[in-house]
């Protein structure tokens, strides 16, 4: 059904339906298929919008439930090899993140929750976050788009020092829960782009400005065509697999994979 595309990442694979690239994530069977996995998959599956990567399906194999998703080009490393972007081909970007973030608001899909974090996103993470307690995952959220404004445009991380070899979490969330970042002198920002990224970069969760507040910022509209389909909710096409075909195969994801008798 897939193949690999000898695209760097194993997860990277093409479809023989349809020759679409998709991004495949595994998750061993058994007891990691658990409440949350099964809940997010089918929030995932619900999530039908252009800036929001689609769930496609997914499929069980002898030792994994793999989740097979739309595939989306690297930012990341789009970012790196371009060094940084212009505030035109940002602020592009920009819209389709913030547009698919306000639609998952929509759908209820950030709720207030405890921080859970990998070292690869603690970069993105809101200072309220790692003060162990609930916060507001909408707002939350805008701290995040926030970071990787910042990361387009700068080509780097705003609460990363780069004289930091290897990198120091630690430091890192410090600077973050200081709000501790710097624009370059060199590098000439416009003065609507600094006064959103600075009304984003807020340690207090209440004065932090909104996604609705975001999409109505003189930065964010300039040059907006009245038919931008960043701004769109329409609904993407319809998922490939069955609500019913995807509960079973998820049932079945939860039994352990057992290595057979020899």
């Amino acid at each position: 059904m897939y193949k690999y595309t000898g695209i760097p990442g194993s997860d990277v694979m093409r479809s023989r339906a349809d020759g679409q690239l998709v991004a495949v994530t595994y998750i061993p069977r058994g007891e990691q298929v658990d409440e949350a996995v099964r809940r997010e998959i089918m929030r995932h599956r619900s999530l039908r919008q252009p800036s929001v990567v689609r769930l496609r399906e997914v499929v069980l194999t002898p030792t994994h439930l793999a989740v097979v998703s739309e595939h989306a080009p690297d930012l990341h490393r789009r970012v790196r090899d371009a060094g940084r972007f212009g505030e035109d081909e940002a602020r592009l970007l920009f819209r389709q993140l913030v547009s698919g973030v306000s639609y998952c608001h929509s759908m209820r899909q950030s709720q207030p929750g405890a921080p859970r974090a990998s070292d690869q996103t603690r970069v993105y993470i809101a200072p309220e976050v790692f003060q162990q307690r609930e916060y507001g995952g909408k707002i939350a959220d805008v701290w995040s788009c926030g970071v990787t404004l910042y990361a387009m445009l700068v080509g780097a991380y705003p609460f990363q020092c780069p004289d930091d070899e290897p990198i120091n979490f630690r430091k890192i969330i410090q600077r973050i829960q200081s709000v501790e970042y710097s624009v370059p002198n060199d590098l000439h920002l416009s003065a609507e782009c600094r006064d959103l990224i600075s009304k984003i970069f807020v340690a207090d969760p209440a004065a932090r400005i909104t996604v609705p507040e975001i999409r109505n910022h003189p930065w964010f509209l300039k040059n907006l065509p009245a038919d931008d389909s960043t701004m769109s909710t329409e609904e993407a096409e319809q998922p490939t697999q069955s609500m019913d075909e995807m509960m079973q195969i998820l049932a079945l994801a939860e039994a352990p994979y057992l290595l057979p008798m020899t």
